[in-house]
């Protein structure tokens, strides 16, 4: 999902009016404003995908990437992209009966019945299930995670890796996306009064 930072034709001709007699100034000015944009537009949007998943704001933050402007290209991006987050990072709390996790920010937590916690490829831990429909035997789990080759059979494959939603699909949720989108048209008008006046002040 993308956020586009552009300018306006007012916002454009204001700067160029202005800056007409020095050059490539105008141009300064407008890419550094976008550019400074796009890191306050950032932020925002961790901010509010924050305030719907229960996610740590560094782990939201890491499915977000910028474009940033140029002298000869004046507009930027941010855009968020990825897989689906795993179930392990929703505050994943191994049970007897299975795993609670938080998926959303307002609410408790879920148990997700017969899951368990376990080391997959390059030894991080991620939430299984079992893709098994038979009877179940108690199993006592212990009090930390296990390795996935130490479960008892019945608890071994097949498997699926349990997974929440993606970080692009609640920033793409018309009440963020809205939010961020006007935050940044209100961002961008005082990055680039600022970069103006930054030049202004220099001749």
């Amino acid at each position: 999902m993308s956020n586009n930072i552009t300018l306006n034709t007012a916002q454009l001709a204001k700067v160029q009016l202005m800056l007409s007699s020095i050059g490539n100034e105008a141009n300064k000015v407008l890419y550094r404003a976008i550019n400074k944009t796009i890191g306050n537009t950032q932020t925002k949007a961790v901010d509010e995908v924050y305030k719907q998943l229960s996610l740590t704001k560094k782990r939201i933050k890491q499915d977000f990437n910028q474009t940033k402007a140029n002298s000869k290209k004046l507009s930027g991006k941010l855009r968020a992209t990825g897989e689906p987050v795993g179930l392990i990072n929703f505050s994943a709390t191994q049970t007897k009966k299975g795993v609670s996790v938080k998926v959303k920010r307002v609410g408790s937590k879920k148990l997700l019945k017969h899951a368990y916690i376990a080391q997959g490829k390059g030894g991080k831990n991620h939430v299984w299930w079992r893709t098994y429909s038979g009877p179940r035997r108690p199993w006592k789990w212990k009090a930390t995670p296990t390795r996935y080759g130490a479960l008892p059979a019945i608890y071994r494959g097949p498997i699926e890796r349990l997974t929440g939603p993606r970080i692009e699909d609640i920033y793409s949720k018309p009440v963020v996306l809205k939010t961020v989108q006007t935050h940044a048209d209100q961002r961008m008008g005082v990055n680039m009064e600022q970069e103006l006046n930054y030049v202004l002040s220099k001749l």
